[in-house]
């Protein structure tokens, strides 16, 4: 891979950015699964690819390969759009500028800013750490006819969760509010309540629940943030990312 060759690292901060480690683990997925970037400018409408190379989080950068079509050559200062186009159909965009253009193997490749936050489209708000892996997480919540229903949670991020309900819950959809949700993810209690956004029928009559959170308090979302962070540095690891640099 392509190491910076062009300036010297800076000393590691040891306060923690939690934005930035949403970013950072996120854009290193798709880096990971080498999705397609695409670049837009300005007042004008052509659409560029690219690839992320590389990404830098103590530097704030990322290496982004040359603009294909070739006949455009950024420039230090350049405003780009940006735009992640993932495998599942969902993308990601993000605001950023070139801030530095290289020569490597008689191609430019360019220096950006690391984004201070990403736009994901409607269906997906934020990184969603994947439960597939790790211990079961159980849950319970009242539904909106006040019955009792157990779930195990498939997913979560610090705006919601992906429930799977294994006993029907029957009338249950989208919009409705779940009360007094209950469970325990690395340690840290959440009662909360929950707003419905997507009701999935699975296997064996159960149903997939993409709700998300209502009423978090500001403590709870960062003790939330803080052991997903965690567990989120545990799973790339396990997924052989061991020898990369987290963020913070």
């Amino acid at each position: 891979m392509f190491r910076y060759p062009f300036s010297a690292k800076k000393n590691k901060v040891d306060k923690v950015d939690h934005r930035l480690n949403h970013v950072y683990l996120t854009l290193h997925q798709s880096h990971r699964n080498r999705e397609f970037l695409e670049v837009t400018l300005p007042n004008d409408d052509r659409v560029y690819q690219s690839m992320l190379l590389e990404i830098d989080p103590d530097e704030g950068t990322m290496l982004i390969d040359e603009l294909f079509p070739s006949d455009f050559v950024g420039m230090p200062g350049q405003d780009i759009h940006c735009t992640l186009r993932q495998t599942n159909g969902r993308h990601i965009q993000f605001d950023t500028q070139i801030s530095e253009r290289h020569q490597y193997d008689g191609s430019p490749i360019y220096v950006v800013a690391l984004p201070a936050e990403l736009d994901f489209d409607q269906r997906r708000a934020s990184y969603r750490l994947p439960l597939s892996s790790l211990a079961p997480v159980e849950s319970w919540f009242l539904a909106p006819n006040q019955q009792e229903h157990s779930a195990r949670l498939k997913d979560l991020s610090i705006h919601g969760v992906c429930l799977e309900v294994e006993e029907s819950a029957e009338g249950l959809s989208v919009g409705d509010s779940l009360r007094e949700v209950s469970f325990e993810f690395a340690g840290v209690p959440i009662l909360c309540n929950l707003r419905v956004k997507n009701v999935q029928t699975g296997s064996r009559n159960s149903q997939r629940v993409g709700a998300q959170f209502v009423n978090l308090s500001a403590a709870e979302q960062r003790r939330l943030e803080q052991a997903i962070i965690q567990e989120q540095r545990e799973y790339l690891r396990q997924e052989g990312w061991g020898n990369e640099r987290l963020a913070g």
